[in-house]
């Protein structure tokens, strides 16, 4: 919805006035899953944590030129639009990073099609290093997972598979999830609820964006 400090001036008059709710929606923060992987390192399931790596890969990217996502400077590309949801994950699981070394190609003018792309690794002040890797490609295959490796064994969140845990010479272990997430029980239409998601998830992006890699 809005990438700077100064757009966010801009719109503020508008959602003080806003009939409906309107706040910054971390949605996976607020996920089944995402509750239940912080619930799960803060409580020592899997000891004191390693390292993690995020996979948030997007291999058969359909947009095209003068489409608004594939515009950066309106859309901040795959780091703002999906890649800002794990960072807030990894912020809750572990702090703010005490350093950050990030590459990305920010959907360069000149090839055929559009294509975004970006690796970064953070490191806490606790020393966990957290490697992620985001993409909007043209082809290759899709994935969305965190792994979050401890001294005591592994817990893995996907869109596949739910949250899982692996120990060592263990089976691994499906994690059940809560039925329902943190503000399911807000009263939507059925209509409304892929825009609010769609608006709430932009608002938030600008926000972690802004707090790690600026």
């Amino acid at each position: 919805l809005c990438r700077t400090a100064e757009e966010l001036k801009e719109i503020a008059p508008l959602i003080s006035s806003y009939s409906n709710l309107f706040a910054v929606g971390f949605v996976r923060r607020y996920s089944a899953g995402g509750i239940k992987l912080l619930e799960l390192v803060k409580a020592g399931k899997i000891g004191k944590p390693i390292c993690c790596s995020v996979k948030c890969l997007v291999g058969g990217w359909k947009r095209e030129w003068g489409d608004w996502f594939a515009d950066y400077a309106k859309s901040g590309g795959c780091t703002l639009d999906m890649l800002a949801h794990h960072i807030d994950l990894a912020n809750g699981l572990f702090g703010v990073p005490a350093s950050v070394y990030a590459r990305a190609i920010m959907m360069p003018e000149g090839p055929e099609k559009p294509y975004d792309y970006i690796s970064a690794t953070t490191t806490s002040k606790d020393g966990v290093i957290c490697n992620m890797e985001c993409s909007w490609l043209r082809s290759g295959p899709s994935d969305n997972c965190m792994v979050v490796y401890g001294e005591k064994g592994t817990l893995k969140k996907s869109d596949a598979n739910g949250v899982q845990f692996f120990a060592p010479g263990q089976p691994v272990e499906n994690i059940p999830l809560d039925d329902v997430p943190v503000g399911d029980g807000l009263e939507d239409k059925p209509d409304d609820r892929q825009d609010k998601h769609h608006a709430h998830g932009h608002a938030q992006g600008g926000a972690a964006r802004g707090g790690l890699f600026l």
